[in-house]
């Protein structure tokens, strides 16, 4: 698929972190990727109800035609009596068992169990029949903190089923789709009245950068310091930001005037993604990827900063940058536990200091290992270190991030 399409993608998921309106456009877009006829995104977060959404594309018509009432006043009566049917419907769906078995990997549904099993099931006969669902790409998110994010795209009975390489495709969007949504939490739950607040994006392996419309540099997060810090790409002219490839610097700033000027006038604006070719010995380019703050409308408004401002998320060439453990979650299906646990045991300890060092007792480690096993088809630690150290992904890996 090409990167120009892989990129519009995530750029309008970036935008959709910041504001709820851009879902759709997400989505839109996801489909049109993969050539599917509709796509879905859910979060559920049990903590705190207020952040749960779920924004389903594609499937208006589907919904106005079985679940509208001539009574209705809003077609989202329509929308909630659908969602009350598919929760209800929900486990007897085939795909949630996928969604439970491995989790953070994105699955073509049909490879994983038999077509007879899907026909069967009463979400595929009262829902995904009418609504012409037959394949599913999918993935599913478990959090740590209460909540858990699902993302699938869908085909109908016209076919084809999704191909190993679409599969392929679609799971190296989920690293973007877990920073989407972590940033859209923490904005969110942000305490805007407060500076220190804005240190909660620290946590985040992205570089994000809120400027002005003179590209004035109002706050930087811990990795966004850095890549200053390294020169990759970006620098400080005063209290400037600047990008180092010339052209590049021109659309960068046209891009993030008019994206400001937008959100000021209350004009309809668009997220941007600009490509920084690096211009030393490094390879690739840095994505900056360019939304509206502090906007009319929907979307975070930080009350320290009075102006409409830029929200900048920088990228490293190619994906977004990943932590051992979720590179491990998005390859294997691992669970954040079992993650963290392999991780340790690829960095070289043995199976009673990685327990240690992940806070488990050595009863709980045994019992983590083997699941990690089946997940990953290997049979003895040493067969499973050498399996995950082969991965071009993993060898792709910096020594910092290992």
């Amino acid at each position: 698929m090409p990167d120009e399409a892989f990129n519009e993608v995530v750029q309008s998921l970036y935008g959709a972190s910041t504001d709820p309106e851009m879902w759709p456009v997400f989505l839109e877009g996801l489909a049109g990727l993969f050539e599917g006829v509709g796509a879905h995104i859910l979060h559920v977060d049990l903590e705190n109800q207020d952040l749960t959404f779920s924004v389903l594309y594609g499937y208006d018509r589907f919904i106005g035609e079985c679940y509208a009432l001539p009574t209705d006043a809003s077609p989202q009566q329509a929308f909630e009596r659908f969602e009350e049917h598919f929760t209800r419907l929900t486990p007897t769906d085939p795909r949630m068992e996928i969604y439970r078995r491995y989790p953070g990997k994105a699955v073509a549904c049909r490879e994983m169990f038999d077509e007879e099993v899907y026909h069967q099931s009463a979400m595929y006969r009262e829902i995904n029949i009418p609504a012409n669902v037959e394949y599913s790409l999918v993935v599913g998110m478990p959090g740590e903190n209460g909540y858990m994010t699902g993302m699938g795209v869908f085909r109908g009975r016209e076919g084809p089923p999704f191909s190993p390489r679409e599969t392929e495709t679609f799971s190296a969007l989920i690293p973007f789709l877990k920073q989407a949504i972590e940033l859209q939490r923490k904005f969110a739950l942000l305490s805007f009245e407060k500076q220190m607040g804005l240190d909660t994006l620290d946590s985040l392996p992205l570089g994000i950068f809120i400027v002005n419309g003179d590209c004035k540099i109002l706050h930087a997060n811990s990795y966004g310091q850095t890549l200053l810090h390294e020169k990759a790409g970006l620098s400080v002219v005063g209290e400037t930001l600047a990008v180092a490839n010339l052209q590049a610097e021109k659309n960068f700033r046209l891009a993030v005037c008019d994206i400001v000027e937008g959100a000021r006038n209350d004009r309809t604006v668009s997220s941007r993604a600009l490509n920084v070719p690096l211009e030393t010995e490094q390879a690739g380019s840095l994505i900056i990827y360019i939304s509206p703050l502090n906007k009319k409308g929907p979307g975070p408004k930080l009350a320290m900063f009075s102006e409409p401002l830029a929200l900048l998320f920088v990228s490293g060439p190619g994906r977004a940058r990943e932590m051992p453990e979720e590179l491990l979650q998005r390859l294997y299906g691992l669970t954040p536990s079992e993650a963290r646990l392999t991780a340790r045991l690829v960095a070289g300890m043995n199976l009673n200091e990685a327990a240690s060092a992940t806070g488990i007792s050595k009863e709980t480690s045994r019992t983590y290992l083997k699941q990690i096993f089946a997940k990953t088809d290997t049979h003895r630690q040493t067969e499973l270190v050498a399996a995950i150290l082969r991965s071009p992904l993993w060898v792709g890996l910096s020594e910092n991030q290992r």
